[in-house]
């Protein structure tokens, strides 16, 4: 594949279009007088009454339309889309079953063009780069393996496997500087860039003045100005999340995928991609080696390593502190008795105690925001509920507000039951909010710091709090699992997992995965400095996930779930595809899944595929739409994805007021609610 965009021959003047919307086709308009199309042309134009941005896709000789309407603008060729980055719009839009125009717009940021005050570049051009740490023999085995690709230029995927604290990123960052070395540009895929500002510190001090930025909290101008010094070429290193896996990248050498099991990789919006696959597509594609690495790999990218097809590279052992993991101690919280329990056991409180005492530092991690999950009255038993959503409202103490974490519905705290009027409204459950008042109480010399959603907000909301940590200027640092990713702190000796049954029980067949993962990971951070310990506390302490953890058994949890999946016929031994309705009513709702149902139990009649439900989502309400599923068990290929699509069009208009009713398809979906 060539890797220049082609002129479009001079013909009719017509070119087609493909823009973001979702329809399967292109649209043709009129090029502007004077100039030559090219294939991957950025351009605006007007679409149903307003301007939007599409790209070239072909030429057209002829147009049925009465009217063809012009181009309106075209953009300067740095937003132009390359042949490689085309032929992998199309692969990711027939894989995922999604129109053409919504993959390639991912491959133009909001409003191009648009002018930032400074480049991305400026930031640390004047620094001279931090050396290279010496590796251990490990590490040296990693990127020699990976390097070899590198020299022979041409596609290979490695998963690399690596305790937390084994010193991933090093191998990265040398990697990264074999490719700088040979002329060629490397991207690196974060999963939530906010959350991991050590990870970037260390690549902008490798290579300043060479590495841009790219997600989400950048502003428009930012964003042009980061995709246009890559496009030219001046960005070097692309540290990016989701999104960047589009990011323009001339002379690519190589793809790193870090933390690659993280959720937060799968869009829940349309186009529904999964970055970490999108990566391997286009490795492949561009020719050029891929690394996965994680500390707890995703079942899919284990099983595949397995199979073969990606290297497997491993490190076992911690490269810094006491060189060993912390000792995991399983908290048995029904042994304190019965009715409720003080949000810190005897041992956690303990354990916090003595890092205290010894200046060291502790982060607890509880995944649920707010301070309690919901207010019940003692009286009649109501529970407040969203009247948006089912979903019951959390109590934010902070603002004594009442919040959906669903449709973001706010309301006072109410003082008397909605229902029986008493003024008895007891907060249950426990949030972050409730577990730093908890330690305010217990120990109320303590410098505390919380990091969730609500104390995050703003470009450098996470920044501020993990620098403060960094610096020593807090003793304990309670969050959600935003203090699970990837942090690097020598003085945390002691890690808290205040209900490690949180994710245990959750109604999908990914809960086991998410949790030992989430488990584990926060488990990581500590001990790095020196010795440390964490206590996660249950009511379920003989869990096979908890168990495993208590070992660091990640390989015997992954063989055991494997075995789940295998005997209930799960991802990765079958494809899942997800199809979601969503109504205003439950008698739409009821209407389009009974058409669907029988529709598809018509059409995809083979013992290869399976179809399940339709049923009620396990979110059976949000935002005042009702929710119901199928599952599609099995292989789609991109022929039967398009028909789907098709397919929902058709429900919308030939069932009576269907047109009010949503359906998405998902492919690989990461949960099922």
């Amino acid at each position: 594949m060539s890797g220049q965009p082609e002129p479009i021959p001079a013909g009719s003047g017509f070119v087609e279009i493909a823009l973001p919307v979702p329809l399967a086709q292109t649209f043709t308009y009129r090029w502007p007088e004077g100039s030559q199309p090219v294939a991957g042309d950025a351009v605006t134009v007007s679409f149903s009454r307003r301007d939007l941005v599409g790209v070239v896709v072909a030429g057209a000789t002829t147009s049925e339309l009465a009217r063809v309407l012009p181009v309106q603008r075209v953009f300067e060729p740095v937003y132009r889309i390359d042949p490689q980055r085309m032929e992998l719009a199309r692969q990711v839009a027939d894989y995922y079953g999604c129109p053409l125009g919504e993959v390639l717009r991912l491959m133009i940021p909001p409003r191009p063009g648009t002018k930032a005050r400074k480049s991305p570049l400026q930031v640390d051009a004047d620094r001279e780069p931090v050396a290279a740490r010496e590796l251990t023999a490990q590490q040296a085995h990693c990127v020699s393996r990976v390097g070899e690709a590198l020299e022979r230029d041409h596609y290979a995927s490695y998963l690399l496997h690596g305790v937390t604290g084994s010193g991933k990123t090093e191998v990265y960052l040398q990697l990264i500087a074999r490719c700088l070395e040979s002329g060629r540009s490397a991207l690196i895929l974060l999963p939530e860039i906010a959350l991991t500002p050590q990870t970037i510190r260390r690549v902008r001090e490798r290579f300043p003045g060479q590495v841009a930025p790219s997600h989400s909290r950048l502003s428009v101008g930012e964003r042009c100005a980061v995709w246009e010094a890559a496009a030219r070429g001046e960005a070097k290193v692309i540290v990016g999340a989701r999104s960047a896996a589009f990011a323009p990248m001339p002379g690519l050498g190589l793809i790193v995928v870090d933390e690659e099991h993280e959720p937060s990789f799968k869009s829940e919006k349309h186009p529904r991609y999964h970055a970490r696959d999108v990566a391997l597509l286009r490795a492949r594609i561009e020719g050029v080696p891929v690394i996965l690495g994680s500390a707890t790999p995703a079942l899919e990218s284990w099983y595949n390593a397995r199979q073969g097809k990606h290297e497997l590279l491993e490190l076992p052992d911690r490269v810094s502190g006491p060189g060993k993991m912390a000792a995991v101690h399983i908290i048995d919280r029904r042994k304190e008795g019965k009715g409720r329990f003080d949000t810190l056991s005897p041992e956690l409180g303990s354990a916090i105690e003595t890092a205290l005492a010894a200046g060291n530092q502790t982060i607890l991690f509880h995944n649920r925001r707010g301070f309690a999950r919901y207010l019940q009255c003692a009286s009649c038993g109501e529970v407040v509920q969203c009247p948006r959503c089912d979903i019951s409202l959390t109590w934010h103490l902070s603002s004594d507000q009442l919040r959906c974490h669903y449709c973001d519905h706010r309301r006072p705290r109410p003082r008397a039951c909605p229902e029986c009027a008493q003024e008895i409204l007891d907060p249950r459950g426990t949030g972050t909010e409730r577990v730093e008042l908890a330690l305010e109480t217990r120990f109320p010399g303590a410098r505390i710091l919380r990091m969730d959603q609500d104390t995050t907000r703003g470009k450098s909301g996470h920044r501020r709090i993990l620098d403060a940590f960094g610096r020593g200027e807090a003793d304990i640092l309670v969050g959600t699992q935003m203090v699970a990713k990837g942090l690097h702190f020598p003085g945390v000796t002691v890690v808290g997992v205040i209900d490690a049954d949180q994710g245990l029980h959750f109604p999908d067949f990914r809960a086991h995965e998410r949790a030992f993962q989430l488990l584990t990971q926060v488990s990581g951070r500590a001990g790095r400095g020196q010795a440390g310990d964490v206590f996660a506390q249950t009511l379920d302490p003989a869990h096979r996930v908890l168990r495993r953890l208590a070992d660091h058994d990640v390989e015997g949890f992954l063989s055991e779930e494997l075995e789940q999946r295998a005997l209930l016929g799960y991802p990765p031994y079958r494809r899942l595809h997800a199809v979601t309705v969503t109504a205003p009513t439950e008698e739409l709702l009821d209407a389009v899944l009974e058409h669907l149902s029988v529709t598809l139990r018509h059409h995809l009649d083979d013992q290869k595929l399976e179809i399940l439900g339709p049923a009620r989502a396990v979110l059976a309400r949000i935002n005042r739409r009702y929710r119901g599923q199928m599952l599609i068990k099995g292989n789609l290929g991109p022929a039967r994805k398009r028909w789907l699509v098709h397919l929902f069009a058709e429900i919308k208009t030939s069932i009576r007021g269907a047109g009010r009713a949503d359906l998405a398809l998902d492919v690989d979906p990461l949960h099922l609610l």
